[in-house]
């Protein structure tokens, strides 16, 4: 085989050998690409809608008791908006999770959303805050009645001390009354309180002729158990325009927080998988990484002994090549010194015998003895014969 096919030959298997580690190389970036799209994909967002659905679960509750305590209209919005953006996330994991655990989230989630609407809708009437705060001033008119009352030590007389004593108590049987409807919002509740407010209008009216007090002091008195009577009223009407007892809010914050939690621990199991998928998807890629770059390694060694063995390899063949052609050459250089020497030779003799003749016992070189007659060699000069 000629020097340049065993060239060309060396030449195309070198370039097959990175071929083909640019091949290995080209698939295992690829796979690795692969991990990452998948991850990148399905892995991280599956993970961040779970625990995106878990802090609006718990924001949505917080703005919700504090829409029904403050009424603040700025509540209801994030509220609503945590909604929407709940509904949101739980259509984003239902490609990314199991059909059997998307369906136990979605109805947890449904259940919750159900149990919040009703929260808000229960607590657009008069905020809690509100009525606590109105009910300061029911507060305010009983502890002054009672406490100008209670300073009254110049009395003596049984009967009108027993009337005090009357109008203490009545009052803060009122007082109890409106608030233990505004807590359980039952009428028998309601129905107390009114008695109570009408025993103490009953007090008012005949206080004013029966007692023997200074007048001074029977002013005060009618005019402190007055602003009592008003605020309670006007209490009682609140309440009862609301319609907002304050049991009825805390049985439906505690179906919130009965609902929130079965949603966020349904959420706990799908979490905690996609955390396993995703630390093995993380272990997988690592693993790919490595191989591939091992892989190249390898490669790159192989290619570079292999490199190696076949420059040897042809600059063996090519020295091989190039004695056998100083071989040859040396051959024919004795050849043509041979050729040379003779035709030398040849042309001495040939120039003696033209000038000096042979002896008579002497033969010449090429002589024909049965002629007895001198042939020049063939190929001789012609001048020479």
């Amino acid at each position: 085989m000629k020097i340049r096919f065993q060239l060309i030959l060396s030449l195309i298997i070198f370039i097959l050998c990175t071929g083909i580690v640019g091949i290995v190389g080209m698939r295992y970036i690829a796979a690795t690409n692969r991990a990452f799209k998948e991850v990148a994909d399905t892995d991280i967002p599956s993970i961040t809608s779970l625990l995106e659905i878990k802090a609006l679960s718990r924001q949505i509750s917080i703005k919700s008791i504090e829409y029904s305590l403050r009424g603040d209209p700025r509540d209801k919005e994030k509220t609503l908006e945590s909604i929407e953006n709940l509904k949101k996330q739980l259509e984003l994991i239902e490609d990314t999770i199991t059909r059997e655990s998307f369906l136990i989230i979605s109805d947890n989630v449904s259940l919750f959303l159900k149990n919040i609407n009703e929260y808000i809708r229960f607590s657009e009437r008069e905020p809690v805050l509100l009525l606590l705060e109105k009910q300061k001033f029911v507060h305010g008119a009983r502890k002054e009645l009672i406490h100008y009352i209670d300073g009254l030590n110049q009395i003596n007389n049984e009967g009108e001390l027993l009337q005090l004593s009357y109008i203490k108590s009545e009052s803060r049987r009122a007082s109890i009354k409106v608030l233990e409807y505004y807590i359980r919002g039952a009428e028998d509740d309601k129905s107390k309180a009114k008695d109570a407010i009408t025993i103490l209008k009953n007090i008012r009216g005949n206080f004013t002729v029966t007692s023997r007090l200074a007048p001074l002091i029977v002013q005060n008195i009618i005019k402190r158990l007055d602003s009592f009577i008003f605020e309670s009223e006007k209490y009682l009407q609140n309440i009862t325009h609301t319609g907002n007892p304050l049991n009825k809010i805390v049985l439906l914050q505690s179906e919130v927080h009965k609902s929130r939690k079965e949603l966020i621990h349904s959420l706990y199991p799908s979490i905690k998988t996609e955390k396993q998928e995703l630390s093995d998807a993380v272990k997988e890629t690592e693993k790919t990484i490595k191989n591939s770059i091992n892989s190249l390694i390898y490669s790159i060694i192989i290619i570079s002994l292999g490199a190696i063995i076949l420059g040897i390899l042809i600059s063996r063949l090519i020295v091989n090549k190039i004695e056998i052609i100083k071989e040859a050459a040396a051959v024919f250089v004795k050849k043509v010194v041979a050729s040379s020497a003779f035709f030398v030779k040849f042309l001495g003799i040939n120039f003696h015998c033209c000038f000096y003749p042979y002896p008579k016992k002497f033969v010449a070189p090429f002589q024909d003895k049965s002629r007895k007659k001198s042939v020049p060699p063939r190929g001789s000069l012609p001048f020479f014969s």
